[in-house]
């Protein structure tokens, strides 16, 4: 899955507006820009302890080819630079373009549980 400075990525984040039995979803926002810019601009310091858990320096981009496993490693939310998001499930579906050959590359769907935190 190429991560680097010629992937356009496409994030389009909704949420579940827990109405009703059935899952009704409405449009947060879209993110739209260079994989190594999103991860900047909008993870931060999220992804690079997600890259320092799999063995890659922090803030490297491209993410340089090989395969990464982090075991038992839990994400901290609250190093999230965008703290817009609303409690409940929140679904992001992304995808990556080649940007000189317009070439879809890759794309993927994450279901987020945001649980307000309980005292």
């Amino acid at each position: 899955m190429p991560l680097g400075n010629d992937v356009l990525g496409t994030f389009y984040v909704e949420a579940d507006t827990q109405l009703g039995e059935r899952e009704n979803w409405f449009h947060i926002f879209t993110i739209e820009d260079g994989i190594c810019r999103i991860f900047d601009r909008f993870l931060g310091q999220l992804i690079y302890d997600m890259e320092r858990a799999i063995g890659i320096l922090p803030k490297s981009c491209p993410i340089p080819r090989g395969s990464y496993h982090a075991v038992n490693y839990s994400m901290n939310f609250q190093t999230l630079r965008l703290q817009t998001f609303p409690f409940g499930k929140i679904r992001v579906k992304a995808n990556g373009v080649d940007r000189p050959k317009k070439d879809k590359l890759w794309c993927f769907n994450i279901i987020i549980i945001n649980e307000q935190k309980k005292n």
